[in-house]
């Protein structure tokens, strides 16, 4: 953090002292859903006592020209990415330079990325200069606000956000100007009747976005069968002339709640959504929400609780909002559900978020480098890391003997871990360990399904730490593992480690290993995966192994955990699960001082007994691995690169029946992902919010 920031006033009530500027690239004049939350946004907060400044493309009565904005007169800069302006792109380039430059932050309405992958406009230039523009803004934003998980997790995906950096806050909604005015009498001024059933569709109305054709073939259907039922559309210039259609033309946002009041169903068939403001609103006011599944629409629409879920078919729609035209309780139901939902949501909460999640750790931490209560400078690994605590966790299987010698080097570590959390799927737990976890505090939790997949999963869901530290049963650790697991989490971006990691082969000669070795990859073009963690080199790698790792827990289960899919040992579930935190944002570096040793016990364990089951399973999990991170144009050169596995390994132990065990294991690894696609499917019938991200 900047020491230019030093003029921060460091009270307690810091938001009273606070000095915002709100830039954004587009005229607020608008009302489109980000230049509500952007006005919205900045009322709350000045209620809450925070001075703020809005400026966007031109000057209005609540903002000013961004050309009037002196980016040393605030504490923080707060910009928006919703766009491509020549004028924004020119104003930070000027500014990023200055001394006196204050903090930046940067909310993501969206992605335009994720707005042409969803919509195919593949040669809309503008869509690219747009993404540009937020990948600079937000690589160059010390936080960045997403308004969903699902934009959180695209941001990662595509602009390589560490975990630390990005924060969900989504929008909100005046409580007040939702729930007022008269019914009948808004009703009487746009011409309906109170016998007609109205459905309410808020937006621009572009087909290719919001699928306005999707909703005009059900209103087609709707009318024929119910002639009172009406679409009011704001402000409806994306829909063909239609008895059913009321239209409103462009409205003021301030006005657009009346047309909340008259309606009675909202529908939103949206193609890509960040998270929709205008749901937020509906279901305030009270409305039955009919979406589709979304960007962060499943978010906040719960599947027949507050709100239905479309399916992907067309027919869909007209069956849903038939359902609610026949059951009026329903209705109701889901309308006062929403309500319920929507009153967390009201903008004096986000904007509290706003200043208790992001603006204050900002100016506490310029105001700690002022004072110089911060030192990072001179120790950045003690002071950023000291204050995380580490959960260690260990899987077992009939192993008392090695588990004991590991847990007491666990315990003779340089840094204390906060605690030890074994997971025992023995038949029984052996009394020596029971009475030795007694002694030392370690929690002993006893699992009858065998997989480490499962007991890890088990113990994550147990554990409290902020980092989570995982090894074997069978290995000794070297005293300052953890301590140097702990220094490479003062990045913010280091979402895992992977530690070096001996064989019982590789002990002799581990020292004289060529320092260029390339440790922990995986070609997403052939599915070759590279181990050697017994390299001595540290740097960024693609997986870690299970015997030496560890992740920040948070970002280990967003990520899903470990996929109990893997069979058998479990081939590549270590693999699976580190290139999912790396979809996530979170970069993975390998660090190799700390040693751990892999004593390798013949007996216990979960490995395969049979060496056909072994390479069937291997088959099986290999398949998973690349289906799910490779690329599927190289899945020919993947399938040809695993067959001379097969061959080679019927030839070495002189059995030609490990080939038909590698066959049957591909096979069945083709079934579970068929199953997975038709699970997906099905899912939809119930409402996409019960869907799983996780690949199964």
């Amino acid at each position: 953090m900047r020491a230019t920031r030093g003029k921060i006033n460091t009270t307690n009530d810091a938001q009273k002292t606070m000095k915002i500027a709100i830039c954004a690239p587009m005229d607020l004049a608008g009302s489109g859903g980000v230049e509500t939350h952007i006005l919205s946004l900045a009322a709350a907060l000045r209620e809450l006592g925070v001075e703020v400044s809005v400026f966007g493309d031109s000057d209005g009565a609540d903002f000013c020209c961004m050309d009037r904005c002196r980016p040393g007169d605030y504490q923080i800069i707060h910009t928006h990415g919703c766009g491509f302006s020549r004028r924004f792109i020119r104003w930070a380039l000027e500014n990023r330079r200055r001394a006196d430059r204050p903090a930046h932050v940067h909310t993501l309405h969206g992605l335009s990325l994720g707005y042409l992958l969803a919509c195919g406009t593949w040669f809309n230039w503008r869509c690219y200069s747009a993404s540009l523009a937020e990948l600079v803004m937000a690589r160059h934003a010390e936080k960045v606000i997403a308004v969903s998980g699902n934009t959180k997790r695209q941001a990662q995906k595509f602009f390589r956000l560490g975990p630390g950096k990005t924060q969900v806050i989504p929008n909100g909604y005046n409580p007040d100007k939702c729930n007022s005015g008269n019914r009948q009498a808004i009703r009487s001024r746009l011409g309906l009747g109170s016998e007609n059933l109205v459905l309410l569709f808020v937006g621009r109305g572009e087909d290719r976005v919001k699928g306005t054709a999707l909703i005009s073939d059900a209103m087609d259907e709707l009318y024929e069968r119910h002639g009172q039922v009406r679409l009011l559309a704001v402000p409806g210039s994306g829909f063909p002339e239609a008895k059913w259609l009321c239209r409103a033309g462009r409205v003021d946002h301030d006005k657009i709640v009346d047309y909340y009041r008259a309606a009675d169903i909202f529908v939103n068939a949206s193609k890509y959504e960040g998270f929709p403001l205008t749901i937020v609103e509906a279901m305030g006011a009270g409305l039955a929400v009919v979406a589709a599944p979304v960007g962060g629409i499943t978010e906040i629409v719960q599947h027949e609780k507050n709100g239905l879920l479309l399916r992907v078919d067309r027919g869909d729609l007209a069956e849903k909002v038939e359902l609610l035209i026949a059951d009026k309780n329903l209705r109701s139901y889901l309308g006062q559900n929403g309500r319920v939902t929507a009153q967390e949501l009201t903008w004096e909460k986000i904007a509290r978020r706003t200043i208790t999640e992001i603006y204050e750790p900002l100016l506490n931490s310029a105001a700690e480098n002022l004072n110089g209560r911060s030192s990072a400078e001179q120790q950045p690994d003690k002071i950023q890391t000291e204050n995380l605590t580490v959960s260690v966790i260990i899987p077992t299987l009939n192993r008392s003997d090695s588990l004991l010698d590991t847990l007491d080097s666990v315990l003779k570590q340089s840094v204390k871990p906060s605690e030890v959390i074994v997971v025992d799927q023995s038949e029984s737990v052996d009394e020596q360990v029971s009475s030795f976890c007694r002694e030392h505090n370690i929690i002993l939790e006893h699992l009858s399904e065998r997989g480490s997949h499962r007991a890890r999963n088990r113990a994550m869901g147990l554990a409290t730490g902020d980092i989570l530290f995982f090894c074997d049963d069978d290995c000794e650790l070297d005293e300052g593992v953890l301590e140097n697991h702990l220094k490479n989490y003062a990045d913010q971006n280091v979402g895992a480690v992977g530690g070096r990691l001996l064989q019982p082969s590789e002990q002799d000669d581990a020292v004289r290993l060529d320092t260029n070795i390339k440790c922990g990859s995986f070609n997403r073009w052939s599915g070759k995966v590279t181990g050697k963690f017994y390299s001595t080199v540290k740097g960024p790698i693609d997986h870690f192994s299970g015997g030496n790792c560890s992740g920040r827990r948070e970002l280990l289960i967003e990520a899903g955990g470990y996929d109990e899919n893997f069979g058998g040992n479990a081939f590549f579930e270590e693999t699976d699960l580190a290139l999912r935190i790396k979809k996530l944002g979170g970069q993975i570096i390998f660090e190799p001082a700390g040693r751990v040793v892999h004593l390798h016990c013949e007996a216990g364990g979960n490995r395969a007994g049979r060496m056909k089951d072994w390479v069937f399973w291997f088959s099986h999990n290999y398949l998973l691995l690349f289906w799910r991170h490779g690329k599927k144009i190289g899945l020919p050169v993947f399938f040809a690169r695993l067959s001379a596995r097969w061959l080679w390994w019927s030839v070495r132990h002189k059995k030609p029946t490990l080939i038909f065990a590698g066959v049957r294991g591909f096979c069945r690894g083709c079934k579970d992902l068929r199953q997975r696609v038709n699970q997906v499917k099905n899912s939809f019938a119930t409402g996409p919010a019960q869907a799983n991200d996780n690949p199964s």
